[in-house]
Protein backbone atom coordinates (compact mmCIF):
# COMPACT_ATOMS: atom_id res chain seq x y z
CA UNK A 1 0.00 0.00 0.00
CA UNK A 2 1.06 3.50 -1.32
CA UNK A 3 1.53 6.30 1.66
CA UNK A 4 -0.58 9.14 1.30
CA UNK A 5 1.22 12.27 0.05
CA UNK A 6 1.59 15.01 3.37
CA UNK A 7 1.35 18.44 3.05
CA UNK A 8 3.16 21.64 4.73
CA UNK A 9 0.00 23.59 6.09
CA UNK A 10 0.09 27.00 6.53
CA UNK A 11 -1.72 29.85 7.72
CA UNK A 12 -3.16 33.13 6.20
CA UNK A 13 0.48 34.70 6.14
CA UNK A 14 1.40 31.33 4.37
CA UNK A 15 3.45 30.52 7.98
CA UNK A 16 4.04 27.12 8.74
CA UNK A 17 1.81 25.60 11.53
CA UNK A 18 2.09 21.32 10.64
CA UNK A 19 1.59 19.23 8.13
CA UNK A 20 -1.44 16.82 7.10
CA UNK A 21 -2.56 14.19 4.85
CA UNK A 22 -3.34 15.31 1.19
CA UNK A 23 -7.37 14.01 1.08
CA UNK A 24 -7.99 15.89 4.46
CA UNK A 25 -6.23 18.87 3.01
CA UNK A 26 -8.82 19.03 -0.13
CA UNK A 27 -11.45 17.65 1.71
CA UNK A 28 -11.94 20.33 4.39
CA UNK A 29 -10.02 23.56 2.11
CA UNK A 30 -6.88 23.83 4.65
CA UNK A 31 -4.09 26.19 3.29
CA UNK A 32 -1.14 24.44 1.84
CA UNK A 33 1.90 25.82 -0.95
CA UNK A 34 2.21 24.85 -4.60
CA UNK A 35 4.43 26.23 -7.23
CA UNK A 36 3.78 26.40 -11.29
CA UNK A 37 5.78 26.34 -14.11
CA UNK A 38 5.75 28.32 -17.40
CA UNK A 39 8.64 26.22 -19.64
CA UNK A 40 9.25 27.93 -22.77
CA UNK A 41 11.44 26.28 -26.24
CA UNK A 42 13.65 27.86 -28.11
CA UNK A 43 10.94 29.34 -30.49
CA UNK A 44 9.03 30.63 -27.58
CA UNK A 45 6.14 28.49 -27.57
CA UNK A 46 4.94 27.47 -24.31
CA UNK A 47 5.18 24.02 -23.23
CA UNK A 48 1.07 22.57 -21.85
CA UNK A 49 0.33 19.11 -20.45
CA UNK A 50 -2.72 16.90 -20.07
CA UNK A 51 -3.57 15.82 -16.85
CA UNK A 52 -3.53 12.33 -16.72
CA UNK A 53 -7.12 10.86 -16.01
CA UNK A 54 -6.42 9.27 -12.85
CA UNK A 55 -5.90 12.65 -11.05
CA UNK A 56 -8.01 13.47 -8.44
CA UNK A 57 -8.80 17.20 -9.20
CA UNK A 58 -9.23 18.09 -13.14
CA UNK A 59 -8.62 15.04 -14.36
CA UNK A 60 -7.93 14.81 -18.32
CA UNK A 61 -7.42 19.04 -18.75
CA UNK A 62 -4.83 20.80 -19.63
CA UNK A 63 -2.34 22.34 -17.55
CA UNK A 64 0.57 24.57 -16.80
CA UNK A 65 3.92 23.25 -17.64
CA UNK A 66 4.83 21.79 -14.24
CA UNK A 67 2.08 22.28 -11.37
CA UNK A 68 3.65 20.82 -7.79
CA UNK A 69 2.57 20.51 -4.22
CA UNK A 70 5.27 21.79 -1.94
CA UNK A 71 6.64 18.43 0.39
CA UNK A 72 6.93 19.40 3.85
CA UNK A 73 10.24 21.72 4.06
CA UNK A 74 10.76 22.25 0.30
CA UNK A 75 11.20 26.24 -0.96
CA UNK A 76 9.02 26.75 -4.13
CA UNK A 77 12.10 27.15 -5.92
CA UNK A 78 13.12 23.30 -4.76
CA UNK A 79 9.48 22.35 -5.33
CA UNK A 80 9.63 23.68 -9.28
CA UNK A 81 13.09 21.69 -9.71
CA UNK A 82 11.84 18.61 -8.53
CA UNK A 83 8.62 18.56 -10.17
CA UNK A 84 9.96 19.48 -12.96
CA UNK A 85 11.88 16.31 -12.89
CA UNK A 86 9.56 14.08 -11.62
CA UNK A 87 6.16 15.31 -14.45
CA UNK A 88 8.44 16.38 -17.33
CA UNK A 89 12.05 14.42 -16.50
CA UNK A 90 14.10 17.85 -16.73
CA UNK A 91 16.99 18.32 -14.95
CA UNK A 92 17.96 21.58 -13.35
CA UNK A 93 21.49 20.30 -12.29
CA UNK A 94 24.13 22.76 -13.02
CA UNK A 95 21.85 24.91 -14.91
CA UNK A 96 19.21 26.70 -12.34
CA UNK A 97 19.85 30.05 -13.55
CA UNK A 98 17.03 29.35 -16.50
CA UNK A 99 14.76 28.97 -13.61
CA UNK A 100 13.24 32.64 -12.65
CA UNK A 101 10.33 33.53 -10.78
CA UNK A 102 7.81 35.74 -12.15
CA UNK A 103 5.52 35.87 -9.21
CA UNK A 104 5.79 35.74 -5.41
CA UNK A 105 3.11 33.44 -3.41
CA UNK A 106 -1.00 34.43 -3.42
CA UNK A 107 -4.02 32.31 -2.76
CA UNK A 108 -5.38 30.57 -5.10
CA UNK A 109 -8.88 28.89 -4.46
CA UNK A 110 -10.50 26.25 -6.36
CA UNK A 111 -13.45 24.56 -5.55
CA UNK A 112 -15.51 21.45 -6.89
CA UNK A 113 -18.70 20.24 -4.94
CA UNK A 114 -18.85 17.76 -7.22
CA UNK A 115 -15.83 15.51 -6.37
CA UNK A 116 -15.50 17.30 -2.68
CA UNK A 117 -12.41 18.93 -3.43
CA UNK A 118 -11.81 22.28 -1.56
CA UNK A 119 -7.94 23.66 -2.86
CA UNK A 120 -6.66 26.18 -1.38
CA UNK A 121 -3.27 26.75 -2.13
CA UNK A 122 -0.49 29.41 -1.78
CA UNK A 123 1.25 29.20 -4.64
CA UNK A 124 4.60 30.88 -6.91
CA UNK A 125 4.81 31.10 -11.08
CA UNK A 126 8.16 30.51 -12.66
CA UNK A 127 9.10 30.06 -15.77
CA UNK A 128 12.35 27.96 -17.55
CA UNK A 129 14.05 28.70 -20.77
CA UNK A 130 14.74 27.50 -23.05
CA UNK A 131 13.87 24.03 -22.72
CA UNK A 132 13.15 22.16 -25.99
CA UNK A 133 13.61 18.77 -24.89
CA UNK A 134 11.31 16.66 -22.15
CA UNK A 135 9.63 13.06 -21.27
CA UNK A 136 6.48 12.82 -19.29
CA UNK A 137 5.76 10.88 -16.79
CA UNK A 138 2.63 8.57 -17.69
CA UNK A 139 1.39 8.22 -14.33
CA UNK A 140 1.05 11.94 -13.78
CA UNK A 141 0.47 13.00 -17.52
CA UNK A 142 -1.26 11.58 -20.41
CA UNK A 143 0.24 14.24 -23.49
CA UNK A 144 2.10 17.51 -23.52
CA UNK A 145 3.32 19.95 -26.57
CA UNK A 146 4.92 23.20 -27.00
CA UNK A 147 2.41 25.59 -28.77
CA UNK A 148 2.43 29.10 -29.84
CA UNK A 149 1.20 31.87 -27.34
CA UNK A 150 -1.30 33.14 -30.05
CA UNK A 151 -2.53 29.68 -30.75
CA UNK A 152 -3.23 29.07 -27.13
CA UNK A 153 -4.77 31.99 -26.51
CA UNK A 154 -7.25 31.25 -29.36
CA UNK A 155 -7.78 27.43 -27.88
CA UNK A 156 -8.85 29.10 -24.73
CA UNK A 157 -11.22 31.28 -25.85
CA UNK A 158 -12.93 28.01 -27.86
CA UNK A 159 -12.74 25.77 -25.06
CA UNK A 160 -12.37 26.90 -22.07
CA UNK A 161 -13.39 23.54 -20.25
CA UNK A 162 -10.47 22.13 -21.53
CA UNK A 163 -8.15 23.87 -19.10
CA UNK A 164 -7.41 23.95 -15.59
CA UNK A 165 -8.90 26.83 -13.49
CA UNK A 166 -4.87 27.50 -12.55
CA UNK A 167 -3.81 27.44 -15.57
CA UNK A 168 -6.36 29.70 -17.20
CA UNK A 169 -5.95 32.42 -14.62
CA UNK A 170 -1.93 32.12 -14.08
CA UNK A 171 -2.16 31.85 -18.63
CA UNK A 172 -4.48 35.26 -18.64
CA UNK A 173 -2.38 37.25 -16.06
CA UNK A 174 0.92 36.73 -18.05
CA UNK A 175 -0.54 36.67 -21.26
Amino acid sequence: MTQEEVFEICDESNQTIGTEVRSKVHKEGILHRAVNVFVFDSKGRILIQKRSETKDVCPNLWDLSCAEHLKPGETYRVGAIRGLKEELNISMENDEKRLKKLRDFELFVHEDEKIGIKDHEFSELWSLSPQDDFKIDDDEVSEAKFVEIQQLKEEMKSNPNDFTPWFKKEFTRQF
